[in-house]
């Protein structure tokens, strides 16, 4: 027996799961933690699939963060 993960991100995005979205570019999504542990908290993520940080070329690595302190000041 095979079980398929889904990725919640993903279902996010697809909009099979609901989201507060606080940010959107054409690469990437911000929304609000459904469990924060503190006010605020948000994910950053891009919408493209990866399954680790570490999967991600350096340059897109870059992109998510240099996001952070822009979606962090608007929250």
């Amino acid at each position: 027996m095979f079980f398929i993960m889904t990725c919640i991100f993903c279902d996010i995005l697809s909009g099979k799961r609901d989201g507060h979205i606080v940010y959107e570019d054409d690469d990437h999504i911000a929304f609000l933690d459904k469990y924060p542990i503190d006010d605020g908290h948000t994910l950053v993520i891009p919408k493209k699939h990866y399954e680790r940080i570490t999967d991600m070329d350096s340059n897109d690595v870059g992109k998510i963060f240099s996001l952070v302190p822009k979606i962090a000041k608007a929250v």
